[in-house]
């Protein structure tokens, strides 16, 4: 009888000791997006992955050549260098440990200008200015209906194409773009434009 209890007692310590064991080695990381989303070939950028990442820091995979991702202190802060000769384009991005991957999550190389929005910007009273043009503004909606506005100056005789890209970069929002005039008078608006991303060529 003595022997069967102290068996069985030493069975169940040795199970929970494998589960503590299973659990501190961390779990699969998940990547839900990349801010900014898009990098200047031949620039450095501070770049945030939410996620969840146990332990910190993963490994990081992409598609694209001539980029270095370097983690800091802080989880789900990274440091991204772009080289010049990185191809252009959209390229794939994962995060991995030893428990596996997280699914792909896309961001853009461009050969133009990037920036960040500046909030607050809710209003067309206090918009982010943009300028010179072209340029690309990286930026995120917060909350349900949640707007990000904008300004840039044109004159007579010049044409504007603003192109939001959200849908196409598997993100799940539906977007609406819209111009208005420095006082908020609507001039023009478009919801879908081939994709449920919205384009205005103005």
């Amino acid at each position: 009888m003595m022997r069967g209890k102290r068996g069985r007692a030493w069975s169940w310590i040795a199970l929970w000791l494998g589960l503590v064991s299973s659990n501190a080695r961390g779990a699969v990381p998940t990547l839900e997006h990349v801010l900014p989303a898009g990098f200047a070939r031949g620039s450095t950028n501070n770049v945030t992955f939410a996620g969840k990442f146990d332990p910190w820091p993963p490994k990081v995979w992409t598609s694209c050549t001539g980029m270095v991702f370097t983690a800091e202190t802080n989880k789900g802060k990274f440091r991204v260098e772009t080289s010049a000769s990185a191809p252009a384009g959209a390229h794939l991005v994962r995060l991995f440990n030893e428990e596996g991957s997280s699914e792909p999550r896309i961001f853009v190389v461009s050969d133009g200008r990037e920036l960040m929005e500046a909030e607050p910007n809710d209003h067309f009273t206090n918009a982010t200015t943009i300028a010179p043009l072209p340029a690309t503004v990286n930026g995120r909606l917060d909350k349900s209906g949640d707007v990000d506005s904008f300004k840039v100056t044109l004159v007579a005789g010049q044409w504007l194409d603003a192109q939001l890209e959200g849908y196409v970069l598997a993100s799940k929002m539906d977007a609406l773009l819209r111009v208005v005039t420095s006082d908020g008078v609507q001039q023009t608006w478009n919801h879908d434009s081939g994709t449920l991303d919205p384009r205005i060529i103005w």
